[in-house]
């Protein structure tokens, strides 16, 4: 009978413990299979995925049973970790296996000096030991990626790293004795592979990327243990765990860990034959809380507060958190994290013991191991700091602590090198907070940055040199006091002084005179060297015509740079200031005739905010207070105006959108904020009555404009400092400087029924919408925030939510209520970070809080409006959206080209309006990060923005008291879009056109007939689909399915009626690569084992392409599919003959990742590429036939992709350089063009129907269009979705088609066609001034930009200048009415779009059509439909499930 607890928690499973090992039989099958293949194996995984565990319980076991065929049966194991001395470390765990002898220091350092000798030191250190003959040795180098830190410790240290991977490469090449290597990595530092000569290569050929469980085999995991156990579990709490789980694999420790806390208290309180069931996981805390609780546990159970500021320093020591963000482990000698935690040496060994006994295991090495200074203790796993919020909370106050420090020691080396100052605040105040909150010793200090001393003494004397200005600063104030009264003395004497000036200036006219006569012999002078330049001019005419010439060279050179210079303005965000400054240079050089077309194009799909009509005119001056001048009424029927000018402060009420006054307050000498009741009622304003000089706090009647309550501050320290209250004014609160809060019932009297001294400045107070609650921020210092819970029925004494750390200095600070009150958030920071949290409403307790993100602070937030997605605008120039229940980021950031101020969520939040500090508006897209309407600039400060009820309307409220109204909906170029439910891997044409197919991850392939616009057919497959391709002249599709990233199945069907031709099946988990010939008769695919191999499509027969050294990574069938070429990372490209197997040709090319061949159109050539690698930037073209070397082409990055003309004339080549150049295979010598892209080029296209556009992508997802003739852009970019795969964005163009395909989005495929019909322009400055109105801004002859006062007025008046043909006319009408009928593009007319939308019944396809009819309800009622659905969806992870139930919920009370 089993005893103890089946499962380990945290640390992994162990050699002895396979039979507690269950759910990774077929993995341990495949790593069994990949080693008698290979000696050098990369078991490579996310964290958390249980790479050691699969090794050590699975793979470890099975090798000992003698299960790998092929060699001998005898194994011996060193297992090592490279930690902080790698070469030591393997030496160690050598000598710790048993093989050399007496396990002592001695045999340790001799097997270390074997090692160091050269990089065959470990087959030597082999052959000396004791290991019997024939047996093999298994080095097993666990958290493989510790080597990249410690290659960062310095020279030496990276001269070691270097050496111990040459020693694993070596030995892993010979043959000679059997030493089989095994690294396990985590899959993020794979890119860090690179920094070592020949270690990516490896890598490469002997990767294992460990799959995902699938729901099966995480079934068996958790029921075989519990079977060995003894124990059954109930079906409903595996189901609870199942679901839990999600597919995030970090969960699969966490999973372990309340498994075996689980187990615990099942076997305490139990009764007899009783299942584990939910009551014992909910008793444990769930997933969610059980291991924080469990650490907090251990943590509260420590003898005192001593202990546990060990405990901190402890868990700080072995804990980072690197400058990209990643969290990883830094496992330390005890000697040393006792130098660091202050000599406490007994202290802190009963800390560790207190957190490393079975049933804990937080703390690596195991309570079996006595612990000694060269003991290395880490965490058990990484998960641990992601998942105890004790931990995160430490790791992130550490990051912060070391980012601090280390900019404090970069600004002292530059202090002291003569190129910085000293500090100065906030940056001063920061530091000095935090030196005196954690206290750094010189042993902390030196892990991170070795000038402690010096950045000590810097800090000292910025001190010293801050307080000696201020004195001086003291003594000026009185030197000008002094120097007041001196002025009435220095007054008196000035009728004396000027009286003696006038007498002078007699005396000076005289001289003057004497000046005159001297001037008239000058003159004399000066004609006779006239008559002499005479001669010298005829010379100067020649140097002036070699002058003309040179300044015309120079000129045409200038005017290129400048259209390149407002090119790259256009392919960023500021596109409608690069069309303006295009424009202005067209005006400059007319010669780039080719500017107003592109500038017409680029209008075409860039979608701007127009302005539609000024709905409140300012006829006061008004004068309104940056960021915290208007407020809107919950409802946004209204809105609170603050005017702030001297003794003339007021508030105004203004109905919304209408405009209209409601009222207008009494005047005030000044006014600071405005809040406003929930229902809009009633403002309340912090500000200072006529006559008083200390600000207090007005209640004013919204209605009337009444000041209903004055609460005066008699003196500095008692001033109002928040004011705030409800609807029925029963509950007013007021906060003073001084710390005192107060609550009063206006509606009695005015009586204080609650008053608290809250210790420091009450900053700002927020009203909960229902009212019952209210949140006080608390400013120490105006530095040092701390929030209060308030309950407003029960007045009770306020609850602390929370206190900020004396590290976190916040120079803005601000907190927020959800629209339903069920969260409040709490954001800011200073310019070192910004802090965004989220609190539970009802308790105040912290949900979560980041503030690592974002690295300036945010003005505001904004949730939406079914409280799932938190928007914080930051002046680092993003804005992220936050799960508002998890904190984890829903997407990647929203990029913009200055600080944000302040976002809102439209009525149906599909949209997100953004404003910047430079005054523009843009629209995105929540659900794909991608703009929809371009940043609008407007003429001041936008200080507020609202949606109309619809939400095609945006409103912007200016600094200057103007409200101008915009147009969402404005006539712009989309694109027609295929969508699936999954993200979409494949997609294809037809050769003409006519069919279009798609594959995802939802496991289904569609046929789109692009003529009809229809889905002509869909096939539900049974995996992901990976690739799609027309092949046999267009009557066959094929499918290639796939498991992660292997393809696993192919599948081919007829066209149109997609009836399964054949089929056939690939080694699963193996396969890398597949190519499909032309001809449909082939398919090829290689394996990581190095095979490649050919299947015939109609029989099934396969035979091997045999030879290679490595993996081929590149696959390509030559046109008439009678030729294969492979690239493989052995470094050769290999010709074969597709239908006998046999070997051409082959070439040693330097290729490693992405290596890809492209042929020319009749076959007879081909060029390799690659984008990683020693070749990598120099394609090679050779001859089909012969293997012969035609050329190479050059670039200075990484060669992503080769495409040959249609016409067979012309090679263009796409470069992560960010160029795209073409190349006339007459002379390759130098390009012909070279096209200037502003990111790295993706793919690249060009179509026999329009021979003079080159169309090029990016990775970033845009798309650009070149004019081959000039070289210059001339559209575009079209844009794609933030974010995608820079692997899967290709473009897809047939020769017949008149549209190409390019992924939109990850769950949407765009159809684009080439290129609007050409318009004859009669008037080209008349078209540049219109497309000036049209984005409402103009350049002056300084190129100044300046906003137009009417934008309206001006599109009006310079359309009656724009005269051109039928086509222009079109134009213009298109853009001026949105008449779609006018439309230049070959669309689908709205209502047809719109049901073919429908018809796909996507989340995608839905949302497309709400950015074009918002609230439209037969839609919302679609969408909710759907996001239910998808909430029941087992193949989403469980917050997009639950955000997605959530929300539809909300949808549906749109609609009802």
């Amino acid at each position: 009978m089993f005893e103890g607890n089946p499962f380990p928690g945290l640390r992994p499973f162990e050699f002895d413990e396979n039979y507690l090992f269950f759910g990774r039989e077929e993995q341990v099958a495949q790593l069994l299979s990949r080693l008698g293949n290979t000696r050098f194996l990369a078991v490579v995984g996310a964290s958390g995925s249980g790479k050691s565990s699969l090794v050590r319980a699975g793979l470890l076991p099975e090798l000992h049973g003698g299960t790998m065929t092929g060699t001998s049966i005898a194994w011996e194991l060193a297992i090592m970790r490279p930690g902080g001395d790698p070469l030591t470390n393997l030496a160690e765990s050598l000598v710790d296996s048993g093989l050399f002898g007496e396990a002592n220091e001695e045999n340790a350092l001799q097997t270390r000096a074997t090692l160091s000798r050269s990089g065959l030191g470990l087959i030597e250190a082999y052959r000396q030991s004791n290991i019997e003959k024939g047996s093999n040795l298994l080095l097993l180098v666990d958290q493989f990626e510790e080597i990249f830190r410690f290659r960062q410790s310095g020279a030496k240290a990276s001269q070691e790293a270097a050496h111990f991977i040459q020693l694993l490469l070596e030995t892993s090449r010979q043959s000679e004795v059997p030493v089989y290597i095994i690294l396990t990595m985590r899959s993020d530092f794979l890119g860090d592979c690179a920094e070592f000569a020949g270690l990516a290569e490896a890598v490469n050929e002997g990767e294992y990327l460990i799959p995902r469980l699938n729901r099966k085999q995480r079934t068996r995991a958790i029921e075989g243990p519990v079977k060995v156990g003894g124990a059954e579990i109930s079906p409903r709490l595996k189901q609870q765990l199942l679901n839990d789980i999600g597919d995030d694999p970090d969960q699969l420790p966490i999973l372990q860990h309340a498994l075996m806390r689980m187990w615990e208290h099942w076997q305490t309180h139990a009764e007899p034959d009783q299942p584990l069931d939910l009551k014992h996981y909910d008793a444990i805390g769930r997933m969610t809380e059980a291991l924080s609780r469990h650490a907090d546990e251990v943590y509260a159970e420590l003898p005192d507060d001593a202990h546990r500021q060990l405990c901190m320093k402890l868990f700080k020591a072995i804990t980072e958190k690197q400058a990209d963000g990643r969290g990883i482990r830094r496992p330390l000698p005890f000697g040393d994290i006792n130098e660091i935690s202050g000599q406490q040496r007994e202290q802190l060994i009963a800390v560790i013991d207190a957190y490393r006994p079975a049933g804990r295991t937080f703390i690596m090495p195991g309570e079996q191991v006595t612990i000694h200074d060269q003991t290395i203790i880490d965490i058990s796993h990484e998960s641990l700091m992601r998942v105890w919020n004790r931990l995160k909370d430490w790791v992130r106050e550490e990051a912060d602590s070391a980012r601090i420090y280390i900019r404090l020691c970069e600004t002292a080396q530059l202090h002291n090198r003569g190129e910085a100052g000293l500090y100065r605040d906030p940056d001063l105040k920061i530091a000095l907070a935090w030196r005196e909150q954690h206290n750094p010793n010189v042993q902390w200090a030196t892990r991170i940055n070795d000038a402690f001393d010096l950045s000590m003494k810097f800090l000292d004397d910025s001190k010293e040199d801050f307080e000696a200005e201020q004195r001086a600063k003291e003594e000026a104030r009185k030197r000008e006091l002094e120097q007041a009264q001196a002025l009435a003395e220095a007054e008196h004497k000035k009728a004396e002084v000027e009286r003696k000036s006038a007498k002078r200036n007699k005396v000076f006219a005289a001289f003057l005179f004497a000046l005159a006569t001297l001037a008239v012999i000058l003159a004399l002078q000066a004609n006779k060297a006239k008559k002499q330049a005479v001669a010298s001019e005829e010379q100067a005419v020649e140097s002036e015509k070699l002058a003309v010439e040179s300044e015309k060279m120079a000129q045409d050179n200038l005017s290129y740079a400048y259209h390149r210079r407002s090119d790259l303005i256009m392919q960023l965000n500021y596109s409608g200031i690069g069309m303006v400054r295009a424009g202005f240079r067209f005006r400059e050089h007319p010669d780039y005739s080719i500017v107003p077309e592109k500038v017409a194009n680029h209008l075409n799909h860039t979608p701007f905010i127009r302005q539609s009509r000024i709905v409140f005119q300012n006829e006061e001056d008004i004068v309104l207070r940056t960021r915290v001048a208007v407020k809107f009424s919950a409802d946004y029927k209204r809105l609170f105006f603050l005017h702030n000018e001297a003794d003339k402060s007021y508030l105004k009420v203004v109905g919304f959108p209408e405009g209209e006054e409601i009222s207008k307050s009494e005047f005030f000498k000044s006014v600071e904020e405005v809040n406003r009741s929930i229902d809009g009622k009633y403002g309340f304003v912090m500000g200072a009555a006529i006559g008083q000089a200390v600000t207090g706090g007005m209640v004013i009647d919204a209605d009337t404009g009444d000041t209903l309550k004055y609460f005066p501050g008699s003196s500095a320290k008692d001033r109002i400092t928040a004011i705030s209250g409800t609807s029925d004014l029963t509950r007013v609160i007021v906060g003073q400087q001084n710390g005192v809060l107060k609550v009063v019932d206006l509606k009695n009297e005015g009586q204080v029924v609650f008053e608290t001294d809250l210790g420091h400045k009450v900053h700002k107070i927020a009203v909960s919408p229902d009212q019952s609650n209210a949140i006080a921020l608390v400013l120490e210092d105006e530095s040092y925030a701390t929030i209060y819970r308030i309950n407003l029925k029960t007045l009770e004494a306020p609850v602390e939510c929370y206190k900020a750390r004396r590290d976190q200095v916040f120079g803005w600070a601000r907190v927020a209520y959800s629209p339903k009150g069920s969260y409040f958030a709490f954001y800011g920071g200073n310019f070192t970070y910004g802090h965004v949290s989220v609190y539970d409403a009802s308790d105040g307790s912290q949900m979560w809080m980041n503030d690592t993100s974002h690295f300036r602070f945010g003005i505001s937030v904004d949730f939406s409006h079914d409280e799932t997605i938190l928007a914080s605008p930051s002046i680092d120039a993003t804005i992220r959206l936050w799960d508002v229940q998890s904190g984890r980021e829903i997407s990647t950031p929203l990029q913009h080209d200055g600080g944000l101020w302040q976002s809102i969520f439209s009525p149906d939040q599909t949209k997100l309006a953004v404003v910047s500090d430079v005054n523009d508006i843009w629209v995105w897209s929540i659900s794909t990060g991608t703009v929809l309407n371009f940043p609008r600039r407007q003429k001041a400060e936008v200080v507020g923005m609202a949606f109309n009820e619809k939400g095609d309307k945006l409103y912007s409220v200016t600094i200057d008291g103007e409200i101008l109204e915009w147009d969402l909906n404005v006539p712009t170029f989309r694109p027609t879009l295929l969508t699936h439910d999954g993200e979409i891997w494949g997609y294809d044409l037809s050769y003409d056109g006519k069919w279009a197919a798609t594959g995802g991850n939802d496991d289904v392939v569609s046929l789109w007939d692009m003529e009809k616009k229809v889905k002509h057919k869909q096939i539900n497959m049974t995996n992901d689909v990976g690739m799609v391709e027309f092949r046999n002249n267009d009557s066959l599709l094929f499918a290639v399915e796939i498991t992660g990233r292997n393809p696993i199945r192919w599948s081919s069907f007829s066209v149109p009626d997609m009836t399964l031709q054949n089929t056939g099946a690939m080694p699963k988990e193996d396969t890398h690569a597949v190519a499909i010939s032309p001809n449909g008769e082939y398919v090829v695919y290689s394996q990581r084992n190095n095979e490649v191999t050919v299947v015939r499509v109609k029989d099934g027969e396969t035979w091997p392409l045999p030879g290679h050294g490595g993996f081929a990574g590149g696959l390509q069938f030559s046109p008439d599919s009678k030729t294969i070429v492979t690239i493989s990372v052995d470094n050769f490209v290999r010709v074969f003959d597709v239908a006998t197997g046999v070997e051409k040709s082959s070439h040693e090319y330097g290729g490693l990742f992405m290596s890809q061949c492209q042929f020319s159109k009749d076959g007879k050539m081909f060029v390799v590429h690659t984008q990683l690698g020693k070749d990598s930037t120099t394609p090679i073209a050779f001859e089909t036939d012969t293997g012969k070397e035609l050329f190479r082409l050059k670039h200075l990055n990484g060669v992503s992709e080769v495409f040959f003309s249609h016409d067979g004339k012309y090679v263009y080549t796409g470069s992560r350089d960010f160029t795209s150049k073409m190349w006339d295979l007459s002379d390759t010598s130098k390009p012909v063009k070279s096209f200037i892209v502003g990111d790295w080029v993706s793919s690249q296209i060009t179509s026999p129907k329009h021979p003079d556009r080159l169309i090029v992508s990016s990775r970033g997802g845009d798309i650009y269009i070149y004019d081959t003739e000039t070289g210059l852009y001339v559209d575009g970019p079209y844009r794609g979705s933030k974010g995608l795969s820079f692997r899967r964005f290709k473009l897809k163009s047939k020769p017949e088609a008149d549209y190409f395909l390019a992924l939109n989005s990850p769950n949407s495929v765009a159809v684009w066609p080439y290129a609007p019909p050409k318009m004859e322009i009669k008037n080209p400055h008349a078209l540049i001034n219109f497309v000036e109105a049209l984005n409402g801004i103009h350049a002056d002859k300084n190129e100044v930009l300046h906003v137009f006062e009417n934008a309206n007025e001006e599109i009006s008046k310079r359309a009656t200048d724009l005269e051109g043909d039928e086509a222009l006319r079109n134009w213009k009408r298109w853009h001026l009415t949105g008449d779609e009928n006018a439309n230049p593009y070959k669309q689908m007319k709205t209502a047809d779009y719109r049901k073919f939308l429908i018809s796909q019944n996507t989340l995608t396809s839905l949302e497309e059509i709400l950015y074009r009819f918002p609230m439209d309800k037969e839609i919302l009622k679609l969408y909710a439909a759907k996001l239910d659905e998808l909430s029941r969806s087992e193949d989403i992870e469980a917050d997009k499930r639950r955000r997605f139930g959530v929300s539809a919920k909300w949808y549906r009370t749109l609609v009802e």
